[in-house]
């Protein structure tokens, strides 16, 4: 019995490398040899970064822009958090882990912070 895709099981959307997640998502950035450096949201602002156990999530601070690693711990619920179980979910060998969805970081404010 084979078993299904991550892009089977995410099922949000169209999944990507990272270099094609920052593409689609109109941010800019620096490439090097360890990854991706300076990035920038198309609203200008510097994206932030963070993850479990390295970078698995980016988000913008200033606007609802962001992207994750589907392989990565993601969230569940307001209390709790989940995993897709690689020995269950065929994860691809080309790396179209990167969904371009926000699902971490705080929100940006509408209203100015005074």
């Amino acid at each position: 019995m084979s078993k299904p895709t991550l892009q089977e099981v995410v099922n949000r959307g169209l999944l990507y490398t990272a270099k094609e997640c920052l593409d689609h998502l109109g941010w800019t950035y620096q490439e090097t040899e360890e990854g991706f450096e300076n990035i920038h949201c198309s609203c200008g602002a510097t994206t932030r970064g963070d993850g479990w156990f390295g970078t698995n999530y980016m988000y913008c601070p200033d606007c609802e822009k962001g992207m994750a690693d589907m392989t990565a711990i993601l969230p569940g619920g307001n209390s709790w958090v989940t995993v897709i179980d690689p020995d269950k979910v065929e994860v691809p060998a080309d790396g179209r882990i990167w969904l371009p969805e926000r699902v971490w970081g705080p929100r940006p404010t509408k209203e100015p912070v005074e």
